[in-house]
């Protein structure tokens, strides 16, 4: 993870989970052998996109590949910037609005406003396969995916 080594001491003395305990797709990845499906933003500074395809300073493929099933697909969302929405690691799973000024520069997040990427991103990924019945690695041939205030690419730039 990116997260400076003060907060990680910091949010380790708070106990929280993602510190202390933190999810390993290279531990747990072997048991996922179903229809999987990673979205995941394009400017996330916390957990780098390459992260997931191709390690900065590594001969390793990535953790993507870690995954156990054959039927797997990632979508990395990109930012735009004229909307203010940033593809980063807390924009599309967390309302950061009470943050202050100086966490929201370093970790990301929607500041000021709705969270488009909820609403148009993981929301409409988990209906899709909830209630369409759509496999995970499969979004992006389902018409209730697209996206229109961003886009969705197959690898990180």
């Amino acid at each position: 993870m990116g997260i400076p080594k003060i907060a990680t001491l910091i949010l380790g003395i708070f106990r929280f989970p993602f510190v202390t305990e933190p999810l390993k797709i290279k531990k747990t990845g072997i048991d996922l052998k179903i229809p999987t499906g990673i979205l995941h933003g394009n400017n996330d500074k916390i957990v780098k996109p390459t992260e997931w395809v191709k390690p900065p300073r590594s001969q390793e493929k990535g953790s993507f590949f870690d995954i156990a099933s054959t039927e797997k697909n990632i979508y990395f969302s990109t930012s735009n910037k004229e909307k203010k929405l940033i593809a980063n690691h807390n924009e599309s799973v967390t309302n950061t609005t009470y943050y202050g000024d100086g966490f929201m520069k370093n970790f990301g997040g929607a500041k000021d406003g709705q969270n488009a990427y909820n609403c148009q991103y993981i929301w409409p990924a988990v209906i899709a396969v909830v209630m369409d019945h759509v496999q995970a690695n499969k979004l992006q041939d389902h018409n209730g995916f697209e996206l229109a205030d961003f886009k969705v690419l197959d690898e990180p730039t």
